[in-house]
C-alpha cells in the first residue's frame, strides 16, 4: 500500500494528466472542489496537507470514472501489507456479542503472526463451520441444518477466510455471494435466509449480492485482519460484486454495518426477533471512511 499523497500523483501520472488538468477534471467531476487552484492539489500530492474525507472520496470517486475500477493501480492481488492496512481499522462493535454467545474470553496475539486463508486451504476448516453454524442459531435463530450450512460455506465465490495463530483458530468471517434476483428477495424479506440452498449462490463467474453470514474472533487483532481481508477481497472481486448487505437482529451489528455506509432498507418480525435488513451499492462501501482509511499508509512527510 501506499500513502493518499503518492497515490493520486501515481493515478494522475498514469492517466496522462497534469496538475493543471486534474485540477479542472475535479472541479467538472464535482461542485465541491470550486475554487480548488494548483497550489492546493500540489500540497496534496507533496502530503504537506491531507484533504479531508469528502474530498478524497470525490477524487477516488474521479478516478473511479475514469477507469471504471476502485483503487486503480494497485495491486490488490500481491498485497502484502494487509497486517498494517488492519492496524489502521476502527473496531467494529459487533465483536462483543460474538464473543459471549461462545463465553470466551478476549485474547491479544502479535499481529504479525496472524494469518487469514481462505477455508477451503484450512485445516481448521470443520471448527469454524461449527463456530459459525452455533453463532447464527444462538444470535439470529437461522434455521439452517448442519449440512446445508457447510455446503453453502464452501461455494467458491464466497468470502469464507479463518484466521490462525500459530496453525491455530482464531475466527472467521464468512460472507455468501448469491445470486442478484435472490439477494434482493432476502433483503426485501420476501425469502428468509432459512431458506438457502445452493442453488441460490452465485459462482465465481456471475455477479451476485454479498450477504455478511457469520463473524467470530478471539480478539481485536483477529477481527481487524479479518475486516482488512475483507476489503481486499472487495477490491479484487469488485467487477463481480454488485452489492453488500446483510439480515441482522443483532443491534451491534447493525450499527456497525451503517459505519460502513451499508444502508438500512427494512424491518420485520419473525416469531419473538426483530430483523434488519441492510445493503448498498459496492461503490458506496468502498468509498466510505473506513475503507478509504484502510487502504492508504498516513502520509510520508
Amino acid at each position: 500500500m501506499i500513502s493518499f499523497n503518492e497515490y493520486i500523483k501515481c493515478c494522475r501520472q498514469k492517466l496522462g494528466l497534469t496538475q493543471t488538468r486534474i485540477v479542472e477534471e475535479l472541479i467538472k467531476h464535482n461542485a465541491s472542489f470550486t475554487g480548488l487552484d494548483i497550489t492546493t492539489y500540489s500540497r496534496w500530492e507533496r502530503g504537506v496537507t491531507t484533504p479531508k474525507y469528502q474530498r478524497k472520496k470525490s477524487i477516488l470517486s474521479y478516478f473511479f470514472s475514469r477507469t471504471l475500477t476502485f483503487y486503480p493501480y494497485i495491486d490488490f492481488e500481491n498485497n502484502s501489507n494487509l497486517h498494517q492496512s488492519a492496524q489502521r481499522l476502527p473496531l467494529p462493535n459487533s465483536l462483543h456479542n460474538h464473543l459471549l454467545v461462545m463465553n470466551l474470553p478476549m485474547c491479544h496475539f502479535p499481529d504479525k503472526q496472524i494469518e487469514s486463508i481462505p477455508i477451503q486451504e484450512s485445516n481448521q476448516s470443520s471448527l469454524a463451520t461449527s463456530f459459525n453454524h452455533l453463532i447464527i442459531k444462538a444470535l439470529y435463530d437461522f434455521n439452517i441444518n448442519t449440512i446445508r450450512h457447510k455446503h453453502l460455506i464452501s461455494n467458491p465465490g464466497n468470502f469464507s477466510m479463518v484466521c490462525l495463530f500459530n496453525d491455530n483458530y482464531m475466527g472467521h468471517l464468512f460472507c455468501l455471494k448469491i445470486k442478484t434476483s435472490v439477494y434482493h428477495k432476502l433483503i426485501r424479506f420476501k425469502m428468509s435466509v432459512s431458506e438457502l440452498n445452493t442453488e441460490h449462490l452465485a459462482d465465481d463467474s456471475e455477479d451476485g449480492g454479498l450477504l455478511f453470514f457469520g463473524l467470530f474472533s478471539l480478539s481485536n487483532e483477529v477481527l481487524k485482519n479479518l475486516w482488512a481481508q475483507l476489503y481486499n477481497w472487495l477490491a479484487i472481486n469488485q467487477k463481480k460484486i454488485q452489492f453488500i448487505g446483510a439480515i441482522t437482529s443483532d443491534k451491534e451489528s447493525f450499527h456497525t454495518l451503517l459505519e460502513l455506509e451499508i444502508e438500512h432498507i427494512g424491518t420485520t418480525k419473525r416469531k419473538t426477533k426483530i430483523y434488519h435488513s441492510l445493503s448498498s451499492p459496492l461503490k458506496k462501501v468502498m468509498l466510505s471512511e473506513p475503507v478509504i482509511n484502510t487502504m492508504f499508509y498516513p502520509v510520508k512527510n
